[in-house]
């Protein structure tokens, strides 16, 4: 068993969209842009933007995996989600996920990623998923760049 740990990180990206276009691709279009291969299951993954919605991945037999849980939500600006990370995906340990879109130039945005995972996990966790996070939200990315 790892010891306790806390890693946080956060990056930001900018979008070739305006905020609302972002924000309708970044909550709406989900399973358009996050490719298979970075789920846990191969699923497609979905975001209910509401209070209690959910982030999570669905399968083609049914099954699916709940990634984390609407906790703070702003219309348009910012969803905040909380989960958990099982000992199969590097926990067991809780995860906070900030997703905010503020105005940028020209009738573009930025995209601010915050992260924070702290639990039973081991030192590098943080890293790969800081990392892991730079690689789905580019396919939000390139899905506004289209």
């Amino acid at each position: 068993m790892n010891d306790f740990r806390e890693h946080a990180g956060s990056f930001e990206l900018d979008l070739d969209a305006d905020p609302q276009r972002a924000w309708v691709a970044l909550t709406q279009e989900m399973g358009d842009w996050w490719t298979a291969d970075m789920t846990a299951a191969g699923g497609r993954m979905a975001l209910e933007a509401q209070l209690g919605g959910r982030l999570f991945e669905t399968t083609s037999d049914g099954g699916g995996i709940l990634w984390a849980t609407v906790g703070v939500l702003v219309p348009g600006q910012k969803v905040e989600c909380f989960g958990e990370l099982s000992p199969a995906f590097g926990g067991p340990a809780r995860t906070w996920h900030s997703f905010e879109i503020t105005p940028s130039v020209a009738g573009r945005s930025t995209l601010t990623y915050h992260d924070h995972v702290w639990g039973s996990v081991d030192e590098g966790l943080g890293a790969t998923l800081l990392q892991g996070w730079k690689a789905i939200l580019g396919g939000l990315q390139r899905h506004l760049a289209t």
